[in-house]
């Protein structure tokens, strides 16, 4: 196959939690991408988990939310058609 680059799929995890009518945000920092900018909970999977334990884990982390993984189920999916594919995939609690 020579030198040449395999295609890549980088998947992430976004949570959407929501109560009294208000989405818990987290603000981006000490990242060096969109630092400073609001997102909903979420991060990357890093392949070596289901994406259920990879969103337990994001939430937990991201959040400060605990969560079992099986309080979660699946919302979307979708890819952005970049020319390095990337896949969401979204949970509700």
């Amino acid at each position: 196959m020579g030198d040449k680059e395999r295609f890549k799929l980088i998947s992430s995890v976004y949570a959407l939690f929501v109560r009294d009518g208000k989405i818990l945000l987290s603000r981006r920092a000490n990242t060096g991408y969109e630092d400073g900018k609001y997102s909903l909970v979420a991060g990357h999977a890093d392949g070596r988990k289901t994406m259920r334990e990879e969103m337990a884990r994001e939430a937990l982390e991201e959040g400060g939310v605990k969560i079992k993984n099986d309080d979660w189920s699946w919302f979307s999916r979708c890819t952005d058609g970049a020319e390095t594919m990337r896949e969401w995939t979204c949970f509700l609690p």
